[in-house]
């Protein structure tokens, strides 16, 4: 099965300390995963994604699944920011894989990894969405964090723990 993007839009939230923030939101799901991406934007006056992370997953969790009762085996959560800095000093794009622990629908204890730029993103929305997947979701979690820690890239991670190139998975989810 293949996904589709449920949302995609500006999201408005509210940080730790009860002050506005927003964000651009993309929701991506196919049935069974979830996937969302919160983007920071130049017009966020309040606390980043990253610092009010717990917040708006926790709201988004409440507004998407519970709410409108989808059937969700697995939420993921991604912070993406965007090209930023200066002419002379250019911030590259980067996209963070966030896991959290989570307590009657509640996201606390964030941790990230990061996931690399727009093309490693996309390997990872391919591996989340691929309907051949060799390994569940929490055993490729494990191998995909060791290969990191160990040096390998995210393609080589995934290249090498399915019988199937990274392009192979993209064409299944286009």
């Amino acid at each position: 099965m293949s996904y589709r993007v449920i949302e995609d839009s500006e999201y408005n939230y509210l940080d730790k300390n009860g002050q506005e923030g927003k964000c651009h939101l993309k929701i991506f799901y196919d049935g069974n995963n979830m996937l969302c991406v919160a983007t920071e934007i130049d017009s966020n006056t309040g606390m980043s994604v990253t610092n009010a992370a717990e917040n708006i997953a926790t709201k988004v969790y409440q507004e998407y699944v519970w709410s409108r009762q989808k059937n969700v085996n697995k939420f993921d959560w991604v912070e993406h920011y965007p090209v930023r800095g200066t002419k002379f000093r250019p911030i590259k794009e980067e996209y963070c894989l966030v896991n959290f622990n989570w307590d009657n629908g509640k996201a606390y204890h964030p941790n990230w990894r990061k996931l690399g730029g727009k093309s490693e993103f996309d390997d990872f929305l391919s591996y989340v969405f691929s309907e051949k997947k060799t390994v569940s979701i929490s055993e490729f979690r494990k191998r995909f964090f060791a290969g990191i820690a160990g040096g390998d890239t995210i393609k080589k991670v995934l290249e090498e723990h399915f019988d199937r190139t990274v392009k192979e998975m993209k064409n299944e989810c286009y």
